[in-house]
Formats: structure tokens, sequence, C-alpha cells
């Protein structure tokens, strides 16, 4: 449990800084401006999936983190 637990928190971390810097290009005006609609559409897409992801991979630590006691 310990190794996956390890497994799991490495991966938050990485999914967590790719939602950091997909809300942070999707914030910034001058990318939206810029842009075509397909790209942001498709970082929007992005985000979406990394969150639910990441939801996903916080519940399963904190069933694993119950196991362990």
């Amino acid at each position: 449990f310990t190794e996956e637990a390890r497994r799991l928190d490495k991966e938050m971390q990485k999914l967590s800084k790719d939602l950091d810097q997909a809300q942070r290009k999707l914030s910034n005006e001058d990318f939206l401006a810029k842009a075509p609609p397909e790209v942001v559409a498709k970082e929007q897409e992005k985000l979406a999936g990394w969150s639910e992801k990441l939801t996903k991979l916080k519940t399963h630590r904190e069933r694993i983190q119950e196991l362990m006691g």
C-alpha cells in the first residue's frame, strides 16, 4: 500500500502542476484573445479531464490511507 500511495502522490503532484499551468493559460486574457477557438476549447477539455482525474486519484489515495490505518 505504501508504494501505491507514493505513486499516487507523485501522479497527483504532476496533475496539479498541469492543472495550474492550464488554469493560468485560460485566465490569460491575451491568450484567450489571440488563440484560435479550437485551441482554447482543447485547453478547456484538458483542464476538465485533469480535474476529473485528480479527483479520482484523491479518492483512491484516501481509500489507501484508510486501508493502511
